[in-house]
């Protein structure tokens, strides 16, 4: 039997269209793989809300922060659902911060996806902290789903090493390009 038998593939959802975008991208991806779906959401934990003056949050609005990240979830189960019926999704919800839940889901995931959001050419090599902590401490591969209605993202699943090396790469083909251009050969 594989290590991965059973083992969900865990897709982190926030509310944004870049989460659904991942979440629809993991849903075909668990369907393939024959795994379930783990729908992801992390709210914050009441010492997130504490200020100088310590100020105390209510214990209502914890949770409602949690009923909110199930009725995020429950449109996104919804959404996979409408395009794989029959699949198996299941749900985490709790508090903390959203890359440690991910890293913590990790450990026995099949793999994790996170939506990237992309606004233009210099975000287009940016990606937020959750993504670059996930992707980098992550004890499963991570997709990380860029904006699906820009024809040149792609989804990208590397482990961190793949990423460091990618990067690499990308650096020495642009030193390689700017010395062909003052070179004149370019």
């Amino acid at each position: 039997m594989s290590e991965h038998a059973g083992a969900p593939v865990v897709v982190g959802v926030d509310g944004s269209q870049a989460a659904l975008d991942a979440a629809r991208w993991a849903a075909g991806t668990a369907v393939r793989l024959d795994a379930p779906l783990l729908l992801a959401h992390t709210y914050p934990d009441e010492a997130t809300f504490y200020n100088g003056t310590a100020m105390m949050i209510d214990a209502q609005f914890i949770q409602d922060l949690r009923e909110d990240g199930n009725t995020m979830l429950d449109a996104t189960t919804t959404a996979v659902l409408q395009d794989h019926p029959g699949l198996a999704v299941e749900r985490d919800v709790r508090s903390g911060t959203a890359a440690s839940h991910l890293i913590e889901l990790s450990r026995a995931a099949r793999m994790v996806a996170l939506g990237a959001q992309g606004a233009g050419a210099v975000t287009d090599y940016l990606l937020g902290s959750t993504v670059l902590r996930t992707v980098n401490h992550a004890h499963s591969p991570v997709a990380v789903v860029r904006d699906r209605t820009r024809r040149r993202h792609r989804t990208a699943a590397r482990s961190s090493s793949e990423w460091t090396a990618a990067r690499s790469a990308r650096k020495r083909s642009t030193r390689r390009s700017r010395s062909r251009r003052r070179s004149g050969s370019g």
